[in-house]
């Protein structure tokens, strides 16, 4: 049985996707929609793990929520993961 992927650590992405910087933000945000694409119980998982975790900053852990947020409570079901 093969043991399971590492959680993914979404820091430095959620950080990037507030940068001030047009081309970093896109970059990341681009990085955040392809996540959400390939494993979306992972990546929800892991922005459960970054939200919950008081040791990231708080920055990447309000953004988290937001995704989150987004991603349960979306207006259209196609929205929805």
């Amino acid at each position: 049985m093969a043991a399971p992927p590492p959680p993914m650590d979404l820091t430095p992405i959620l950080v990037a996707a507030q940068s001030p910087d047009a081309g970093v933000r896109q970059a990341a945000e681009g990085q955040l929609t392809s996540l959400r694409a390939s494993n979306p119980p992972a990546f929800l998982h892991a922005l459960a793990a970054e939200l919950a975790a008081e040791s990231k900053p708080a920055e990447a852990r309000q953004i988290a929520g937001l995704i989150l947020k987004n991603a349960l409570d979306a207006p259209s079901e196609s929205k929805k993961v």
